[in-house]
């Protein structure tokens, strides 16, 4: 008998607005395990399926992060 284990692993933080959304990709990570093959710990990759921290920027060619502060 030949048994794999695959595990995904997510933290909760700034970018989850909800656990359902920490869930979400503790769920994505699981599958990247399975379809590398098993015995293996994966996390979601950045920025799946989840809204950007509260700073970064988006298509507007700024660098990510809080802003260069008051003027």
């Amino acid at each position: 008998m030949r048994a794999t284990v695959s595990v995904g692993a997510a933290t909760l933080g700034p970018t989850h607005p909800n656990v359902s959304a920490l869930l979400d990709d503790a769920q994505l990570a699981s599958l990247l395990a399975r379809q590398a093959g098993g015995n293996c710990v994966r996390t979601p990759p950045v920025g799946a399926g989840r809204l950007q921290a509260p700073g970064s920027s988006v298509d507007d060619n700024q660098p990510a992060g809080p802003g260069p502060g008051p003027y």
